[in-house]
């Protein structure tokens, strides 16, 4: 009776931690299954339940243990019913129940005692006391029969049940049944957490040989351009590892403050929409120019020393085209020379890094990453460029994220070197915050000077067009179809790079360069309405080429309208000439008919004479090709 009032009571305990354990989520659950080494496998009402059973053991008062002995005498007397004990051993163990005192929160005990307790009341029943005892007794450990199942459970590791009373009896019996009986329920629980142990095995193996792939992948980067490779003599010694060194003491004048500008035109797609004083650069990113990268520009150039210039990710955005993701975001941070195209990848006076890890030099992308892909919302992304040459690392180009390298340097391609090199940004779907200086957003791991910190003899300062003063011109050429009209327009654009040109050719240009894939069904079309053909409805039916022409007269530079066919038509030409009304540009009409200049004879007769070469070429291949056939034969 004792050992069912204390087990009564530690299970109102039981109950109000139970409700603490159904807060806990299964993660905590299996930290605390661990901390008391028991198995972990399970959903949550299982690991509930698992520690429910342990925290029972530990809360069990000190007053069971005599409980715990009391049980023996329980089973003996109903094996004296059914005559296998004698009433003796019943005397026997009720003796040492009497010395103890009953459990907390009990009237005394269960079971009749020699010497009844001061308080305690006589058992009353037809039954003789030991009998109706018993029933009592039976009654409540049904109730509590799921509790001391759950109870007598092993726990891990556990090979018998010497932790518990059961073990005192059966010593006190004389029985030898210490051992634990099979249990298909813990053998199954062994097999769970030995197949825990292999998972686990198995996923360090995997990412042990994720380990040595990366390392592999390392390997074959750092034979990539191995002529590169700059110079070990002259370095640090750093223990860190770094190769750059402090900068040292620069007395000479600096840049005026506000000097370095970044997303003017014309260093400026048309996408590309600079706030906040150049620190923003935002681009448009509706009606199709979500397919188009936005490129920019700095307005200052580095031709000597060591400078830097800091770029974050401040917005991502995802863009949808019917239902699915057509397009992905991307920024590539670098430097180019003036006059080249602004596309990093697209001419071989351009280098730079990519954010998904490649590196662009000279049109030539890496065949694998060099650093990890750029993260969004708060790492620091450092573009270094050395040009000092007193350095070791001269003419080479790092990159570091939050002042930590990602990369050893990248050498300079021959076509950029003892030129001046402007900073430039590529970018889709993104919003950038660019830091040009005088002092860095993240802390490097050796001095150095930002952009805008520049000593003058070291920089120059490209011209823009709001510089001369004047209003900005928009040009309308106006020839004759098939009459060299697009051949004079690159000869022009050439001499007179200042000017961005509005035509379905530069769109589709464009449009290439920015990744898009051109369908091999695409008619060539003409240069006045080319085939686009890139699966994209707002490019391919023209509907952004009329959102350019809303847009150009927002951006005020220089502009040279290519369309033959509108040009020449008086309506066409008006609708075309509205957009720019207002005042805020000069329109001027060129027209392109007549006598050409020698200039441009000389370079149509040099096209043409190189075309005939290649078709004899072609000929001459393959006339060699068809007599070896038929000698052959």
């Amino acid at each position: 009776g004792a050992s069912v009032s204390a087990r009564g009571f530690g299970l109102c305990r039981i109950l109000a931690m139970a409700e603490d354990l159904e807060k806990l989520t299964v993660v905590q659950l299996k930290e605390k299954l661990k901390e008391q080494s028991l198995p972990v496998s399970g959903n949550k009402p299982d690991l509930i339940e698992r520690l429910q059973e342990h925290l029972a053991k530990q809360e069990q008062p000190a007053a069971d243990a005599p409980a715990g002995e009391a049980q023996a005498p329980e089973s003996m007397g109903a094996a004296e019913e059914d005559g296998d004990q004698p009433a003796q051993a019943d005397a026997e163990q009720e003796a040492p129940l009497a010395e103890d005192p009953p459990a907390e929160g009990e009237a005394g005990g269960a079971e009749e005692q020699p010497p009844p307790a001061e308080g305690e009341e006589e058992p009353s029943g037809e039954g003789p006391p030991d009998q109706e005892e018993e029933e009592g007794d039976e009654r409540q450990a049904d109730d509590y029969q799921g509790e001391d199942d759950r109870a007598d459970e092993p726990q891990e590791g556990e090979c018998d049940r010497g932790d518990y009373p059961e073990p005192q009896r059966d010593e006190q019996e004389g029985r030898d049944d210490t051992h634990m009986d099979y249990d298909p329920e813990e053998v199954k629980a062994d097999y769970d957490e030995q197949d825990d142990a292999k998972d686990e095995d198995m996923k360090y193996e995997d990412k042990d040989v994720d380990f040595k792939e990366e390392e592999k992948e390392d390997a074959k980067e750092d034979q990539y351009f191995e002529e590169e490779k700059p110079s070990e003599a002259g370095r640090s010694e750093d223990p860190r590892g770094e190769v750059e060194q402090d900068a040292p003491e620069d007395p000479r004048a600096r840049l005026a403050a506000g000097a370095v500008q970044i997303g003017a035109a014309p260093d400026a797609t048309l996408n590309c929409a600079p706030t906040c004083g150049g620190k923003i650069l935002m681009a448009l990113c509706d009606g199709g120019f979500q397919h188009l990268t936005a490129a920019t520009r700095a307005s200052v150039g580095v031709k000597a020393g060591r400078y830097l210039f800091e770029c974050r990710i401040v917005e991502n955005r995802l863009m949808h085209e019917s239902g699915k993701v057509r397009v992905k975001q991307h920024v590539c941070l670098g430097f180019s020379t003036k006059g080249s195209p602004m596309m990093l990848g697209d001419s071989a006076e351009g280098i730079g890094f990519d954010s998904e890890g490649y590196f662009v030099k000279a049109g030539e992308w890496s065949r694998n990453r060099l650093t990890s892909r750029f993260a969004h919302y708060g790492p620091v992304y450092g573009v270094l460029l050395n040009l000092d040459p007193t350095s070791p690392n001269m003419n080479t180009v790092s990159v570091f994220c939050d002042g930590e390298r990602l990369c050893r340097p990248q050498t300079l391609p021959e076509s950029m070197r003892g030129k001046v090199l402007y900073p430039t940004i590529n970018y889709k779907n993104m919003t950038l915050q660019v830091n040009f200086g005088p002092s860095s957003w993240a802390k490097m791991p050796f001095m150095c000077r930002m952009l805008q910190d520049a000593a003058v003899d070291d920089v120059e300062l490209a011209a823009s067009s709001a510089d001369s003063g004047s209003k900005p011109e928009v040009l309308f050429p106006i020839g004759l179809p098939d009459q060299g009209t697009f051949e004079w327009l690159d000869g022009f654009l050439k001499e007179n790079p200042k000017y961005t040109e509005l035509s379905n050719r530069s769109l589709l240009e464009w449009g290439v360069k920015s990744g898009l894939y051109r369908g091999r069904n695409a008619w060539p079309g003409c240069n006045d309405k080319p085939d686009m053909n890139f699966g994209v409805r707002d490019i391919d039916e023209y509907n952004l080429q009329s959102l350019i022409h809303s847009v150009a007269p927002m951006l005020p530079r220089d502009y040279i309208v290519m369309e033959v066919r509108n040009n020449l038509l008086r309506e066409e030409r008006a609708k075309s000439l509205a957009n720019f009304a207002g005042g805020a540009f000069r329109r001027v009409a060129v027209v392109v008919v007549g006598e050409p200049t020698a200039a441009f004879k000389a370079k149509a007769q040099g096209q043409a004479l190189e075309e005939r070469r290649k078709k004899g070429r072609c000929g001459s291949t393959a006339a060699k090709r068809g007599r070896g056939q038929g000698e052959e034969r």
